[in-house]
């Protein structure tokens, strides 16, 4: 029988030198590299591949969505947009998400350059689908829709945190809270009622919701509440698209030749990654310029340097899905 193996005795010593701890910064790690880039790939990778003759092997890697017969895919599509959009309740380490200014500046341009005019603020509305298009030119039947907090319909669109939800399951749940901790189920239709208000700005149903708290039985209260909170959701609708509605479209359900880009702003493909130290000292040197116009313009240049890379993969996508849409059938 072989000896036990006797392990050396332990050492401490003490720590001599070791790194300032201190918030992350733009030249430490960053995880969302490791996120797989969005397929489509880009216009620069397809024309590397169809120079090379590597065809079969991009087929090979997209196996699962398979590029559309003529060659062309279309990049906005629910499944490569990153809809529906989840927010979250804090900050820290989230992308910088192009601002709608910018964004539309660069939409348009591609649009116009292609032939078509777009008309801001033009209502779409064929069956059960209607929203707001953020441009629309309606002889050639295309346009897109910039989505963010206030287009995204928050019902399946855009997933906010902060949205008080109240489903049976949750009606359930404030029942059995009720039962033992009656303090805490109180506070908690307390806040689901502050909520509710907030998410109605005007005032228009205070007194309905002040009405569903004074009900006696907390499935009263909680069943009350939900049917505000549904009214509101609903009077939305109309100006807001939906998931259901973007499918439709995807699949042109509503007319063979109508093409309207949902391009979401929190679309990971645009976003610029990671907290800039030189950037916020730029911002900060150029909000001190006296002069509003010298301040806006200095501030607006910094913006665009540092958004330049997803600018950029905005112009190519939007241009890809007017390659795609031609190919379908959208007319000049």
């Amino acid at each position: 029988m072989s000896e036990p193996r006797t392990q050396p005795p332990l050492k401490v010593e003490p720590v001599r030198r070791y790194r300032r701890p201190g918030y992350p910064t733009s030249e430490d790690f960053d995880p969302a590299v490791l996120l797989a880039h969005p397929y489509p790939f880009s216009s620069r990778f397809r024309t590397w591949v169809t120079t090379f003759g590597a065809s079969s092997l991009l087929c090979s890697w997209v196996g699962a969505e398979p590029p559309e017969a003529n060659g062309l895919e279309n990049p906005l599509t629910i499944a490569k947009n990153g809809l529906p959009y989840r927010s979250s309740p804090f900050g820290t380490g989230m992308p910088s998400y192009i601002s709608e200014d910018l964004a539309r500046q660069v939409i348009e341009r591609v649009f116009r350059e292609a032939g078509y005019e777009l008309k801001q603020g033009e209502q779409y509305r064929k069956g059960d689908v209607v929203f707001t298009t953020s441009g629309y030119d309606p002889g050639a039947r295309v346009g897109y829709v910039w989505g963010d907090w206030e287009s995204l319909d928050r019902r399946d669109a855009i997933i906010d945190w902060s949205t008080p939800k109240l489903g049976e399951a949750e009606i359930k749940n404030l029942i059995k809270q009720e039962a033992q901790d009656p303090a805490a189920c109180s506070a908690q239709l307390e806040r689901l009622a502050g909520q509710l208000k907030r998410m109605d700005p005007e005032g228009k149903r205070t007194k309905a919701i002040d009405e569903a708290m004074a009900r006696k039985s907390v499935r009263g209260k909680a069943e009350t509440l939900a049917l505000i909170l549904d009214e509101i959701q609903s009077e939305e609708g109309d100006e807001r698209i939906s998931l259901e509605e973007m499918k439709a479209l995807e699949e042109r359900k509503n007319g063979e030749h109508d093409f309207i880009a949902v391009i979401n702003r929190y679309d990971l493909r645009f976003a610029s990654h990671g907290w800039d130290r030189d950037l916020h000292e730029k911002q900060m040197k150029a909000r001190q310029i006296e002069n509003e116009d010298e301040r806006r313009a200095a501030l607006e240049k910094i913006e665009k340097e540092h958004a330049a890379k997803g600018l950029k993969e905005l112009e190519e996508a939007v241009s890809d899905y007017l390659s795609w849409a031609r190919s379908q059938g959208l007319q000049n």
